[in-house]
């Protein structure tokens, strides 16, 4: 189900939003996914926010089991987030 679309490298968490588009599947769609827990790398955030980590949706984008660890070694207090 590829879209040609990269993850964006630069950033650990991406929004739900913007993994649909990277899906090819509507925002709305992504949204019933991820309250669905159906989204891989969901990760849910104070104030019912959701983001979803770039490192497992692209590997399931690859087709690659996503890893059990949520974060890459060193990727843990790195955030873009205010």
């Amino acid at each position: 189900m590829p879209t040609g679309k990269s993850v964006p490298k630069q950033r650990p968490l991406v929004s739900v939003g913007e993994a649909g588009d990277l899906l090819g599947i509507s925002e709305s769609a992504a949204y019933r996914l991820a309250a669905a827990d159906a989204l891989p790398g969901l990760v849910r955030l104070p104030g019912a926010r959701m983001r979803v980590r770039a490192r497992v949706l692209e590997a399931w984008l690859n087709g690659q089991e996503p890893s059990a660890a949520p974060f890459a070694p060193g990727e843990i207090g790195k955030s873009e987030w205010p």
